[in-house]
């Protein structure tokens, strides 16, 4: 044997010895670590909720790996800032999560109700978000030879806004007049939703004496108030996704308050809102994701304690963390179901035609939108009222958790409809 092959002998077998003290074999190269996507808020208007969408995708990823990760491989999370959630922060978080991270699955909670679904959906990795954007499903449905690897972990809009003048009905009070005020941002969210508030008020024979689009950042409510106090309407709806300009409509109300029950819609379960708004909150109401609220099942409340343990945190926000948790879980079942991470199409159509049964209830995408649809046996209404700094469930679905009160600003108590 030559020296020149036997030293190439030398060097192979070097090299094989390396990969197996490594744990490396060439059986196992594709035993890469799963990646997860996060296009999340983490900074600006948006951040305190983008913050905790990034906890959850990293608490249930934590929960996989836990139990020896998805299918004998280990899951990571890569994150992206999307900021302001502009659509070129939306592309660049695509570019940068599914081409140079190499994600195989990306998962967010709410990040531009549109751009998101172009972004993603040009890629085969599947997508799993919250928007709740009519926009965002319709694209779904309108083009799903694209768009087959996007869903959308909850209802739209009118499901949100739809039953809330129901609820307020049925808590039995004789209103002390039917004039409603609905008060509005331009996000397309509280949009929709103010649109089926308004519907609702039809559907009531209710008189809408007030509904306005007002700037997302508004922290000056005068002029808005004075409307209010001009009117004194029964009941006042403000669906705003910005929790410093809902405490501060909270704050100025309280000043001079009518005689009236509010609801701040989504933004009372933004985790910054009730730290903000602190007690002076006892009476505002709020609706939470569409989904069942953790602390109702067993499972809900042992998710809570390794969040809070997890992330060093006194309190695990209601809302955001069930739908990203779900979410990840829900691919997670996917991938299990068929075998294999990267046939990123099979994994798809098993998170479409299988439903699955998480912590917020029960997500149902086979349906031409791919949204989980709302409905008590699946993803339930809820309304929650603020009561001592907290935030106490009232509604979840048709049933009754816990009984309305008056506000405390509300001196005349309100008779009940005998």
């Amino acid at each position: 044997m030559s020296l020149k092959r036997a030293l190439m002998i030398l060097g192979l077998a070097l090299v094989i010895s390396i990969f197996v003290s490594s744990g490396f074999t060439l059986s196992n190269a594709e035993e890469k670590t799963i990646k997860v996507g996060a296009p999340d808020p983490l900074t600006g208007i948006y951040a305190s909720d983008g913050l905790v969408m990034l906890e959850a995708a990293k608490l249930a990823v934590a929960d996989l790996n836990a139990e020896g990760g998805l299918l004998g491989r280990k899951l990571e999370v890569v994150s992206f800032d999307i900021e302001d959630m502009l659509p070129e922060k939306l592309i660049s978080a695509a570019e940068v999560l599914v081409v140079k991270e190499r994600s195989d699955f990306v998962v967010t909670a709410c990040n531009a109700m549109g751009p998101d679904v172009q972004a993603f959906g040009k890629y085969d990795v599947p997508y799993i978000h919250n928007n709740a954007s009519t926009l965002a499903t319709a694209m779904v449905k309108d083009d799903p030879g694209q768009y087959w690897n996007v869903f959308q972990a909850g209802d739209n809009p009118p499901a949100y806004g739809s039953k809330t003048i129901e609820y307020y009905r049925g808590f039995g009070y004789e209103l002390p007049n039917t004039k409603v005020a609905v008060v509005y941002s331009e996000y397309d969210w509280d949009k929709e939703v103010a649109a089926a508030l308004k519907k609702g008020a039809g559907k009531y024979n209710m008189d809408l004496v007030i509904y306005e689009q007002v700037p997302a950042d508004t922290v000056a409510w005068g002029p808005i108030l004075s409307k209010i106090r001009a009117h004194k309407p029964a009941l006042i709806f403000l669906s705003i996704y910005a929790p410093e300009g809902i405490a501060a409509f909270a704050d100025q109300f309280l000043q001079n308050p009518t005689n009236s029950l509010v609801d701040l819609g989504y933004a009372v379960s933004i985790p910054s809102f009730m730290n903000i708004a602190g007690k002076y909150a006892d009476g505002l109401t709020g609706y939470a994701a569409l989904a069942v609220p953790p602390s109702v099942t067993a499972e809900g409340r042992a998710i809570e304690r390794r969040y809070k343990k997890v992330f060093n945190k006194d309190e695990m926000p209601i809302s955001v963390v069930p739908c990203v948790y779900d979410a990840v879980m829900a691919w997670a079942a996917a991938v299990k179901r068929v075998g294999k991470v990267e046939d990123y199409r099979s994994v798809a159509k098993a998170i479409k035609e299988h439903p699955y049964k998480g912590m917020g209830g029960v997500y149902d995408f086979n349906n031409p939108w791919q949204l989980a649809r709302a409905g008590d046996h699946l993803l339930p209404n809820n309304l929650f009222q603020a009561e001592n700094g907290e935030l106490v469930l009232r509604n979840l679905g048709s049933y009754t958790m816990s009984e309305h009160k008056l506000p405390p600003w509300i001196k005349q108590p309100w008779g009940k409809v005998e």
